[in-house]
């Protein structure tokens, strides 16, 4: 509908990533309050670890199987209930329970041990998780945003903007990411960057000179291709075949019996939309593979 109108178009990418717009940059401020006791030049090095009422309360969730919380709640009115409550409260456990960053590799992970899922996989020697990167920036809220703007940045929201904007030869440019933009911004102190619980707070005392409060205070909202009704319904047989027992171990490069728990949980109701595209996708990759080759697709882990 854009390119109706015109040819280059302006988008708000990188607004997150700078100004403190995801949700995971504000958990560490639950243990925050805690924190006050200590020397200021010393709070951002031991801010990432949880307090015992925290570790308390994680324990006594992972005590109770996803299934049985999943369970507990029928006795709130419909309408206040969570879709996959049990796994949800079960993730968040295991958040509460680790460090700031793995608490940021657990949230961009859809499987937490790589050996679990890839036959002979380890955690490469990435940036993600990299010690230097944390010496470079001891705040644990800055570190996050650093490598969202390095990593979640250009290999999927750019990714997504760039595939679809060329699709229908519309040129789109985002200037919260100007070299100029970038550099000054981080030369701000965090307070002007989020404060009290909000987010992209100098972005929004800047608006509020063009744009009505209505508009600057509305909910965050993404948006999200609902793939996982797709894959129990008009999807399902294709993702079925890839995703059954003998593809996965025929192709040799995932664990079968992670991928098809998921799987049967899945079509059962429950949600695991994110993994299992992924999945789906390397199956499918790997298929393809096949057929342009004419040999077998299975590969090591080194491949």
């Amino acid at each position: 509908m854009t390119r109706r109108h015109v040819t280059v178009a302006l988008t708000g990418d990188g607004g997150d990533e700078l100004f403190c717009g995801y949700k995971h940059y504000f958990h560490p401020q639950i243990v925050r309050p805690y924190l006050s006791s200590l020397p200021e030049t010393l709070r951002p090095y031991v801010s990432d670890i949880p307090h015992p009422v925290f570790l308390a309360a994680s324990r006594i969730i992972q005590a109770v199987p996803p299934g049985a919380l999943n369970r507990a709640q029928r006795i709130v009115p419909a309408r206040m209930r969570w879709p996959n409550i049990g796994d949800k409260l079960h993730k968040l456990a295991g958040v509460i329970r680790q460090d700031t960053d793995e608490t940021y590799l657990q949230l961009y992970s859809h499987f937490h041990q790589p050996n679990d899922l890839v036959n002979g996989g380890t955690e490469p020697p990435t940036i993600v998780v990299s010690p230097a990167v944390k010496r470079l920036i001891p705040n644990h809220v800055e570190r996050m945003q650093y490598l969202d703007m390095l990593t979640h940045l250009p290999d999927d929201i750019l990714t997504k903007v760039d595939r679809a904007s060329m699709a229908v030869s519309l040129e789109a440019r985002m200037p919260i990411i100007d070299h100029r933009v970038v550099e000054l911004t981080w030369r701000f102190p965090a307070r002007m960057r989020s404060r009290d619980g909000k987010s992209k707070w100098i972005l929004r005392r800047v608006l509020r000179r063009f744009v009505p409060d209505a508009l600057i205070d509305r909910p965050k909202m993404g948006f999200r291709v609902p793939v996982g009704h797709w894959m129990r319904g008009p999807l399902r047989e294709w993702a079925e075949d890839l995703l059954s027992e003998s593809a996965l171990s025929r192709e040799g490069l995932f664990n079968p019996r992670p991928i098809r728990d998921r799987w049967t949980r899945h079509l059962q109701g429950e949600c695991f939309q994110d993994s299992l595209w992924t999945i789906v996708t390397v199956q499918a990759w790997l298929a393809a593979i096949c057929r342009a080759s004419s040999r077998s697709p299975r590969l090591t882990v080194a491949q």
